[in-house]
Formats: structure tokens, C-alpha cells, sequence
């Protein structure tokens, strides 16, 4: 209702019979589904919702699957940046914005440690990665934008690697 969609009843209890951690991952599942069907100009369907949730409870394995690469390589062309941009010293906002929401899916996809981020992207302390991560969880909670670009770097990101 929060974002004027209604899905069809079948649809719904698919969702509810598959995600049923908490409602942080319900409202996730939600956002990849009507991400991807915003992409494909299509109405969600309970065949197309199955095909995206499908492994949604063994997620962690999926996520397992990308590497630290994988991401940046996915999110460097997503902001039409090379990695090396990404991992410079240069601290432009075009490139430390996207470097930033990196960090953070970093954290948050790949539920790596914050050294091993820093050490990721260019030998960054560790503190970096940590203001990175914070910046960006508090700017998509208000900015709507910046969620559902986040939000397509991970359909894009899983859909890649499926």
C-alpha cells in the first residue's frame, strides 16, 4: 500500500509462505519483485515470483556465490565507472558516492568484516568502510532514490550471477 502496488492474492501468499524470517527480509523480497517487474514492464505473476524467490530460504548460499569482484565489477558499470575508479584515492563525489553504497553492500550482501572491505577497495582503514556503511543505511531510509538504486544494483547483482 506504501507504494500504491497490489499484487494479486496468490501472488501475496506466496511471499508470506516463503518469507518468514522478519519483516526486514519481507520488505526486501517485496522490493526485488517489484524491482524486477518495473524492469520487465510486467505484471507480477505467482510463476514469476517463485522464479525470484526461488532459494530465497538458503539466500545465504546464493549470497556466498558473488565475490567481492563480482560486486564491484556489477556496481562499476551500474554508475559507468571502471573498478579502478572505484578503488583510486580519488574523492569526487561521482566516484566516492558509488564506492560508499559499495561498502556497504559489501557489508550487507557479502556480510564481509569491515577490514576486509577497506583491504577490498584500494587499502581503506577500516573506520572508512564503517562511516561508509552507516552513511548509506541512514541516507536510503530518507532518500528514495538512493534505495531504489541500491535495491537494482542487487537485482542486478543476483540476476548476473543466477
Amino acid at each position: 500500500a506504501e507504494k500504491n502496488i497490489t499484487f494479486p492474492e496468490k501472488v501475496l501468499q506466496l511471499v508470506a509462505a516463503t518469507v518468514q524470517n522478519n519483516i526486514r527480509e519481507l520488505e526486501g523480497a517485496l522490493n526485488k519483485i517489484i524491482v524486477f517487474h518495473d524492469l520487465k514492464g510486467v505484471p507480477p505473476t505467482p510463476q514469476s515470483v517463485k522464479a525470484i524467490l526461488s532459494g530465497w530460504g538458503s539466500s545465504g548460499n546464493a549470497r556466498q556465490a558473488i565475490t567481492p569482484q563480482q560486486l564491484l565489477d556489477v556496481a562499476s558499470q551500474f554508475y559507468n565507472l571502471t573498478p579502478q575508479d572505484i578503488v583510486s584515492k580519488n574523492r569526487e563525489k561521482k566516484i566516492s558516492l558509488p564506492r560508499q553504497v559499495i561498502m556497504f553492500l559489501m557489508r550487507e550482501e557479502l556480510k564481509m568484516s569491515y577490514p576486509a572491505i577497506g583491504d577490498e577497495l584500494g587499502g581503506r582503514d577500516h573506520t572508512t568502510a564503517m562511516h561508509a556503511y552507516e552513511k548509506i543505511f541512514k541516507e536510503a531510509e530518507a532518500d528514495l532514490k538512493l534505495k531504489q538504486e541500491i535495491e537494482l544494483l542487487r537485482q542486478r547483482l543476483y540476476v548476473n550471477n543466477v
